[in-house]
């Protein structure tokens, strides 16, 4: 039978339209959907990323780029951050970036789709995408309703619950519309329409450990040249990233507000943008931890239902709904316990960054 998906919105909810980076699992997407990276980066005003340029985070004027790929060759059994390490004890070594393809690449702002180096062993480019994340959405849409998908958008004005096992039996929408079903996929973000505000699984608030609760976006205009790698750079109170894109570039400021004012976050990100902005920025606010449950009865948390990381939470949030998906398929029929082991695994890797 054709897939039902049904897009609920609490009531003043807009899509964010955030550019996106990512890591190199993105690519399994274009396999997936079997569409040419050219001709998807096409559609999504995407463009490559070889790494992420790190700004002041070890010192103010320090910056490296931490690129996919390899970095240098193994000596027998031992990897070569361990060679490289004794030769910089003995004045021998040169800066570690040297030894990364990825990381010379970047900084010459060149790129092309090399698989291996050679007879070196050493695999060729890393790479993975920026892109466009309302677009990504809307092609994503238009090829699952080629296959036969049916979408319903609408504002969730109410929650039926089964009085009996708690369960969701049905969604009413805006229009008195009623949308029921089996099993519900939350994608509502920070609010946690269903898993949080239906079912009460509870927050776990990890402010303790990363105590930015603030962001503000905006986009400017595009600049030549085009840098093939985001760029994240840290202050006094947070963060700034920089993703390039084909038409133009996305700029944020992570930021914990105890510290500085929405006011001087704004005003901190435009004077440290490359381009004229692009309308108005836009302020979000939110709580880093996770949801104590990712399946619970029959509702399954996606995206920041998961986990929220103020760190790049773009590649995590990308690698983990990858991982959740695809965890999914593999569960059905309905293994709720071991989706959640799953799912756990993921998500202690991004608090332990392993």
């Amino acid at each position: 039978h054709p897939a039902s998906a049904t897009e609920g919105r609490k009531r003043n909810h807009q899509p964010s339209g955030w550019r996106f980076s990512t890591i190199p699992q993105i690519r399994y997407l274009c396999d997936a959907l079997r569409i040419p990276e050219a001709d998807f980066l096409a559609e999504v005003n995407g463009t490559y990323k070889l790494g992420i340029e790190f700004v002041n985070w070890a010192r103010a004027g320090d910056r490296y780029i931490h690129t996919f790929g390899d970095v240098g060759r193994r000596l027998g059994v031992l990897d070569f951050h361990h060679v490289w390490v004794r030769a910089r004890e003995l004045g021998i070594a040169a800066d570690l970036g040297d030894y990364s393809f990825n990381a010379l690449a970047a900084h010459a702002n060149r790129f092309a789709p090399v698989e291996k180096l050679g007879e070196t062993g050493l695999l060729g480019i890393g790479y993975a995408f920026h892109f466009d994340a309302t677009r990504v959405a809307g092609l994503l849409r238009r090829i699952s309703e080629k296959q036969g998908a049916r979408r319903t958008e609408g504002r969730v004005e109410r929650v039926e619950l089964n009085p009996e096992t708690g369960f969701i039996e049905a969604l009413r929408l805006d229009g008195d519309r009623r949308v029921s079903g089996d099993l519900f996929i939350d994608c509502s973000g920070f609010r946690s329409v269903l898993l949080g505000e239906a079912l009460g699984v509870d927050y776990v608030d990890w402010s303790h450990w990363l105590p930015a609760d603030s962001a503000i976006a905006v986009q400017c205009e595009g600049v030549e040249p085009l840098l093939p790698y985001t760029r994240a750079t840290a202050h006094s109170a947070g963060w700034q990233w920089r993703i390039p894109l084909q038409n133009r570039i996305g700029n944020g400021h992570v930021y914990s507000s105890p510290y500085m004012s929405d006011d001087e976050a704004r005003a901190y990100l435009l004077k440290n943008i490359t381009g004229a902005h692009r309308g108005t920025p836009r302020v979000l606010k939110f709580t880093t931890g996770r949801r104590l449950k990712n399946w619970n009865k029959n509702v399954v948390a996606l995206g920041a239902l998961q986990a929220v990381t103020e760190i790049f939470p773009e590649e995590t949030f990308l690698a983990a709904i990858r991982q959740a998906l695809a965890s999914k398929c593999a569960m059905i029929p309905i293994n709720e316990e071991a989706f959640r082991w799953g799912v756990k695994a993921v998500r202690e890797g991004i608090e332990t960054f392993d």
